[in-house]
């Protein structure tokens, strides 16, 4: 129900609030003043809190700090290319990329410093774009001359060097072992090269010295038949027998 209040003028409002505010300072300061000083109260009273208040505000302190913490780890969590910080999914992929990025540089490098002089160019690589929109490299190559040298020697020194080269990172990939035995393939056929020379150069020797050795004995068998064989014959063809074996036994 609604009680209608009497209509007052405006004077008389004025006065009526008026004395009622002055009658309620009045009362607070009888109240003040008949404290006792120890009853006075005091901004320098130490504040006691229950159990229960001391427990929510070390969770609310707890609370605080946990969020803090995330705060700090979304600002330092890398971001894509349009600004957002990315999904813990794109975070790994992320993680993938680097880690295959060093190690194809790594795979790459210890084929370009092995190879020295024989490395026909710097190494050469294929990238993927991760998902902070950089470049990062998977797959890489250093070319290297498999051509032959002017003497077999230099061939199989080269193809030592570039065998090593292929071999050299730490896990050779499939095309680095087959590099690796192109090597060696060149290498046995330098070789054999070589024993084919010395055999030829030693068997050139022994008909020369045999030639020489029969021109002897028809010269003596002519003026005399009763003259022996001349000794100077017989230590040339030892001679020539004995480089042929030492030859043969250097390019087993």
């Amino acid at each position: 129900m609604i009680q209608a209040t009497p209509a007052y003028g405006a004077s008389v409002y004025s006065a009526i609030s008026s004395q009622r505010r002055s009658s309620a300072s009045a009362e607070k300061t009888v109240e003040s003043s008949s404290l006792l000083p120890s009853q006075q109260p005091s901004t320098d009273d130490p504040v006691t809190l229950s159990r229960q208040g001391i427990r929510q505000a070390a969770s609310l302190y707890q609370s605080d700090q946990q969020s803090s913490e995330i705060e700090n780890q979304n600002e330092s969590a890398p971001k894509g290319q349009d600004g957002q910080y990315l999904t813990e999914q794109e975070q790994q992929k992320l993680q993938k990329l680097k880690l295959r990025d060093s190690e194809v540089k790594a795979h790459e490098q210890a084929h370009l410093s092995t190879a020295g002089q024989y490395a026909a160019g710097g190494a050469s690589f294929s990238f993927e774009t991760g998902p902070d929109g950089v470049k990062y490299a998977v797959g890489g190559e250093v070319p290297i001359d498999m051509g032959k040298e002017d003497t077999p020697e230099a061939t199989i020194l080269k193809m030592q060097t570039v065998k090593r080269a292929a071999l050299a990172p730490a896990n050779p990939s499939s095309a680095d072992r087959m590099i690796a035995a192109q090597a060696d393939q060149k290498a046995a056929q330098a070789r054999q090269k070589i024993m084919s020379e010395q055999n030829s150069n030693a068997q050139d020797l022994l008909t020369s010295e045999s030639s020489s050795s029969a021109s002897v004995q028809a010269s003596n068998t002519g003026s005399d038949t009763n003259q022996p064989e001349p000794v100077e014959a017989l230590p040339r063809q030892t001679l020539a027998i004995n480089t042929y074996k030492q030859i043969a036994s250097m390019i087993q």
